[in-house]
């Protein structure tokens, strides 16, 4: 693990998704990295273009990043993924707009004190209709990805609702080059435990958002 990767492994996200490797991949799903991103949410963040049959053969777009092109290089480079991730986080919020989650701020919901953050956490686990259903079910709908429930995932990858802030400073942002776009929800995939991920060979969803549980 790079010692930038170690600083990242501070946040609680990280340490869910990927123990804080930065190289770290799901062979099962193909989520990549820190943050164990698919490639359609770095689509629909303005940051990459998919291509090939496993969407990992086409191009990162990100700002103040352009050595960065390939899968391995984003996987070599946390603080692109870093970077990456605020734009991620930017079209959440989006998403929450569009959607009219705010209603549900300051609500308690599936035992989950609801705000900005816990919702952009629980999109990236299940995506942004997901997310709006849990909310308008009151909790009812609570999916899996077959290791943790959201709940149990929002619970553990922000357990204080401290707002999503970046961890580094990095160059300032430009406007993507591959437009932004409303973010697919194929809702979660299976995860292995924790501790079970897998490093890639040296050299994301089928869902949209995934990665350790």
């Amino acid at each position: 693990m790079s010692s930038l990767g170690s600083a990242f492994a501070s946040d609680p996200m990280i340490r869910l998704e990927s123990g804080g490797n930065p190289a770290a991949v799901n062979r099962r799903t193909g989520a990549t990295g820190l943050r164990q991103f698919m490639p359609s949410a770095l689509q629909a963040a303005g940051v990459y273009a998919p291509a090939g049959a496993d969407g990992w053969g086409g191009t990162f777009r990100i700002p103040g990043f352009e050595n960065v092109r390939t899968r391995a290089d984003f996987m070599a480079n946390p603080a692109a993924q870093e970077a990456a991730n605020r734009l991620h986080e930017d079209n959440l919020r989006r998403e929450i707009a569009r959607r009219g989650l705010a209603q549900f701020f300051g609500q308690t919901i599936g035992g989950i004190p609801i705000d900005e953050a816990r919702t952009i956490t629980a999109m990236h686990f299940t995506g942004p209709a997901g997310t709006a259903r849990f909310l308008q079910s009151g909790g009812q709908h609570n999916p899996s990805d077959g290791n943790l429930r959201l709940t149990e995932y929002v619970t553990r990858a922000r357990p204080d609702g401290r707002p999503l802030a970046p961890l580094r400073p990095t160059p300032p942002p430009g406007p993507p080059s591959v437009p932004p776009q409303s973010s697919p929800d194929p809702g979660p995939l299976p995860k292995p435990g924790y501790g079970q991920m897998e490093i890639a060979e040296p050299g994301w969803l089928a869902r949209l958002f995934g990665g350790l549980g």
